[in-house]
């Protein structure tokens, strides 16, 4: 997969949310995805009254399999401490991005540079280079995931995460994200690179003929089950080891 395909297809899980309101259910499950990856960034669970852009850009990232190049939090300004570990911060509000960059906020200082504190945060869904505007999806905005349209170079912009998804179209492996199946049954990937996929282990996966989250058991070979034959669990509780029937 070429790298341009991995941005659109963050994109593309993003806008899987569009309109999704607080205080719903879909938002719920936002929160619950969120709290379901442990161990939790900070050890904190995340409520349903927190502010939750910053969540929301995590569970795109869970979702598109690009957790090890964006990293998890629900905090801004904690978030931008991992982009700048992960080497992919950029504290300048006044380039060009590109599509799928993570875009940050400082709302007190409404002039560049602008290296204050980060209070919201969203992923750049175009850039219209003629126009200067800059297209952004967000969580959280207006209490619901929205659009923001934004000048380049405008001054609350504190800066950008820039995730080096060359890295991964160069190491691809799978060529859909999502659920597969092969002649043993259903696998389930969460990523791009040779053993991301589910193992041994129960998951919620969002169902999106359904519109819920449902839980489903993978066996030791990464394959789904049904009515599994024995479940072993180690002395924290989570799953050691499960054998089904797998689902064909």
């Amino acid at each position: 997969m070429t790298e341009q395909k991995i941005r659109d297809h963050v994109i593309d899980v993003a806008l899987s949310f569009y309109g999704i309101q607080e205080g719903s259910i879909q938002h719920k499950m936002i929160v619950n995805a969120y709290n379901s990856v442990e161990p939790r960034p900070r050890g904190y669970k995340l409520q349903y009254d927190d502010s939750w852009c910053d969540a929301w850009v995590t569970v795109v990232g869970d979702r598109a399999g690009i957790t090890s190049l964006i990293g998890r939090e629900c905090g801004c300004e904690e978030h931008v401490k991992i982009f700048k570990a992960l080497g992919i911060w950029e504290e300048d509000g006044t380039i060009i991005p590109e599509k799928a960059d993570i875009i940050v906020y400082n709302w007190d200082k409404k002039t560049q540079p602008n290296d204050g504190y980060s209070d919201h945060i969203g992923y750049v869904a175009g850039v219209n280079e003629a126009t200067g505007i800059i297209k952004v999806i967000e969580g959280n905005h207006d209490d619901q995931v929205g659009y923001r349209s934004i000048s380049i170079g405008t001054g609350q912009i504190r800066g950008y995460a820039r995730p080096n998804y060359a890295s991964m179209a160069d190491s691809s492996f799978y060529k859909n994200l999502g659920w597969n199946e092969d002649q043993n049954g259903w696998w389930y990937t969460f990523g791009y690179k040779k053993g991301d996929y589910h193992c041994n282990n129960a998951v919620r996966i969002f169902s999106e003929t359904r519109k819920k989250e449902e839980l489903y058991l993978f066996d030791t070979e990464g394959y789904a089950v049904k009515d599994p034959l024995d479940i072993e669990f180690d002395e924290r509780g989570a799953v050691k080891y499960i054998h089904g029937t797998r689902i064909k």
